[in-house]
């Protein structure tokens, strides 16, 4: 479980598939990082809800790694 607080849905000022993006890059980041495929995300405590995308208390997102792309980093 990540815990943001609602600014992380009124400062990303996005549409759909910005959201969406945002959130996959989260997800896969924790998902990798704690080694589960399983993340829920919740705001201020709550289960995530932003206007275009909306979970129940027991739902979560699931990681997925099939789009990743692998960024190289210059010393």
């Amino acid at each position: 479980v990540a815990d943001f607080s609602e600014e992380f849905v009124t400062e990303m000022n996005a549409g759909t598939a910005k959201e969406m993006g945002v959130l996959s890059s989260v997800i896969n980041t924790l998902g990798m990082h704690f080694q589960t495929d399983k993340v829920r995300i919740t705001l201020d405590g709550e289960p995530y809800s932003s206007g275009h995308i909306e979970l129940d208390a027991d739902e979560y997102f699931v990681t997925k790694y099939s789009d990743e792309a692998e960024v190289e980093i210059e010393d």
